[in-house]
């Protein structure tokens, strides 16, 4: 906690004496290292006055979110629950940044009955990120978002996957290398949008029980290209067809 400044008219008459500015000088410097830090340094300034993005740490199984971690940006990686201390603990204001930077799930989990945007816990797929925000009652993920495959995987969409969809019968996958299974925004959850090449168009306003062979959920196609040729292996024009799709179950 900050030290109050003393009001610098203790020193503007004409009868201080040289104790009272030492007093003051001593409640200055109190109030300086209650604000800044006490080294001087811009990282600890940052940390002191709660700064996002202050410093990082990474953790790789089970950790609880304390006050001291404020601003800190935690690289989480493998599958397990980064739990948050008491709200109230915490206070207003209070932030950290969660990044998942493994193959795992990472599931937020407020104290006991505390609610994170509404809900008993929230995840973190591969590769996706959020700030989270308390107000000393709950807490809020601000930016939750990344690249994801359709099946929560991160990064490039991978050969099996690609097989996946080709065996259900959605995907397309032409000799010249243009793969596409899908791509979403979101991990694969309610909400998320995605797009694939497919060998037959989607019909809009329509819903598809898994249309990509991946992942899981109903989506809606919510657009569809014109026919794109593309060169199959034995050197013919096929066409091909850009849908998007919104999941909605």
């Amino acid at each position: 906690m900050t030290t109050p400044l003393v009001n610098v008219t203790v020193l503007t008459g004409t009868t201080e004496t040289e104790g009272q500015a030492k007093s003051w000088f001593v409640s200055l410097y109190n109030f300086l290292v209650g604000l800044l830090g006490a080294d001087g340094t811009a990282a600890t300034a940052l940390k002191t006055l709660m700064a996002p993005f202050s410093s990082t740490m990474s953790k790789t199984a089970a950790y609880t979110v304390v006050a001291a971690d404020q601003g800190k940006v935690i690289k989480c990686s493998g599958t397990w629950t980064l739990s948050f201390s008491a709200a109230a603990t915490l206070g207003d204001g209070f932030n950290v940044t969660v990044i998942n930077t493994g193959a795992g799930t990472i599931t937020l989990d407020p104290n006991l009955a505390e609610l994170i945007d509404g809900a008993a816990t929230i995840t973190l797929a591969a590769g996706l990120s959020a700030t989270i925000s308390c107000d000393g009652a709950e807490f809020r993920s601000l930016g939750k978002g990344g690249v994801s495959s359709v099946n929560g995987a991160n990064g490039a969409i991978t050969a099996a996957q690609i097989a996946a969809a080709a065996a259900a019968g959605y995907g397309y996958t032409p000799a010249n290398g243009a793969n596409y299974v899908g791509k979403d925004n979101g991990g694969g959850t309610i909400g998320a949008y995605a797009s694939a090449i497919f060998g037959a168009q989607s019909a809009v306003g329509l819903t598809y029980p898994n249309p990509f062979g991946v992942g899981a959920g109903t989506w809606r196609c919510t657009a569809c290209s014109s026919a794109i040729y593309l060169t199959d292996s034995g050197g013919y024009g096929v066409a091909v067809y850009t849908s998007s799709f919104q999941r909605i179950a």
